[in-house]
């Protein structure tokens, strides 16, 4: 027998290298990575972030209701701004013209005798000529004013107890604070709209899917026959029945969406499954033994998310206009109601006043799906190149 060599009994100086398990990353992950190696992607997320965290930040300065008067004083309807103070204002001869320049006389009077500059004072009133006398013949009478002053000068010299916290952006004819009304509007048709459109992906979703799988059953037929008669007429007709059948609050508006706009997926998501439906990676999958639920949920979803996103966008513009009209069309007529038409119709008619008003609302909606439509695309190129 040969003798063993000694050699081979020596223990080895360092370990071999054994072979590692490899990490198996998942797709959502790749996704993401995929996602965020293109600036472009970075650039639509770090915007629509921006956009939307600003709406958040902004609800936490929200200190007044959105539907009720900050005071029960007429004089603080229509205030400016807090920044921008000074207003020229037209007055019919009458209780409100003599109420303000009997104020003027009470506060010049109170500090002649403090011997103090006055808190209120009216900078211009048309009524006097150039000589210093009133022209009775005039019948409409300008003044130019400070009315936070004014509300200043009520407290001091007759008691009242009126608040006088900076509003931001003023108040509308019926003094509800403007800032509050403007952004809780915002808010809430952004929460209706997000709500409703991810509820109409899910329903058209599984509904599609189905009626892709099951064509032969009498059931599946039912359902292309409703979707196929929703979709034969326009969505903001079928808005305008619900919203009459349920009515305009934000929760019913909600309802009214959910009835209706669940077709557009459905037929979308109907011919995306038919188109992939006989692809390789759908048979494969088959041929493993999935189900046709979870075919749908890990392959056809995914595939077809493109494509779902971009209709959301697109509806999403689509419902504000439509949510809008409800207010425009006099489907609502509540002064209370924070429907973003109402309060758009509302600043339209205070142009004149405070153009801040429509310029907060427009600019706002306008960035918003803007943001949305970039994440939008950069999602589908991320999921699709082709799209």
């Amino acid at each position: 027998m040969d003798k063993i060599n000694s050699q081979l009994l020596k223990p080895a100086k360092r370990k071999e290298p054994t072979a590692q398990a490899v990490r198996q990353t998942t797709s959502l992950k790749l996704y993401w990575k995929k996602f965020f190696s293109k600036k472009t992607n970075i650039f639509a997320f770090v915007f629509f972030l921006a956009i939307f965290l600003s709406l958040i930040i902004a609800l936490f300065f929200v200190k007044n209701s959105a539907t009720k008067s900050v005071s029960d004083s007429i004089f603080v309807n229509n205030l400016p701004s807090y920044y921008n103070q000074i207003v020229t204002r037209s007055f019919d001869k009458g209780e409100t013209l003599n109420f303000i320049r009997k104020l003027g006389e009470l506060e010049k009077s109170r500090a002649s005798e403090l011997g103090i500059s006055p808190i209120f004072e009216i900078y211009f009133d048309s009524a006097y000529d150039t000589s210093g006398q009133i022209n009775i013949t005039t019948d409409i009478v300008i003044l130019q004013y400070n009315p936070y002053k004014l509300l200043e000068a009520m407290n001091i010299n007759l008691g009242s107890k009126i608040e006088i916290p900076q509003y931001i952006l003023g108040t509308n004819q019926n003094g509800v604070d403007i800032y509050s009304r403007s952004i809780l509007s915002i808010f809430t048709t952004i929460i209706i709209i997000t709500i409703s459109l991810f509820g109409n992906i899910l329903i058209g979703f599984i509904l599609a899917s189905l009626y892709s799988f099951n064509k032969r059953k009498w059931w599946s037929k039912i359902i292309d026959v409703i979707a196929s008669i929703i979709n034969s007429v326009p969505t903001i007709i079928w808005i305008f029945i619900f919203t009459i059948l349920f009515g305009t609050k934000p929760w019913q508006i909600l309802i009214s969406f959910l009835l209706v706009s669940w077709a557009s997926f459905y037929e979308l998501t109907k011919n995306e499954i038919e188109e992939v439906s006989k692809t390789e990676f759908i048979i494969a999958a088959k041929a493993i033994g999935l189900n046709n639920f979870q075919v749908a949920k890990r392959h056809l979803f995914t595939y077809i998310l493109p494509s779902l996103l971009i209709l959301f966008v697109d509806m999403f513009t689509m419902d504000i206009l439509i949510i809008s009209s409800l207010a425009f069309l006099e489907f609502i007529n509540e002064t209370n109601n924070l429907n973003i038409g109402m309060v758009i119709k509302e600043s339209i008619s205070m142009i004149s006043l405070n153009i801040s008003y429509l310029i907060v609302i427009c600019v706002y909606i306008s960035l918003f799906s803007i943001s949305l439509k970039l994440l939008s695309n950069s999602l589908s190129s991320t999921f699709n190149p082709k799209i």
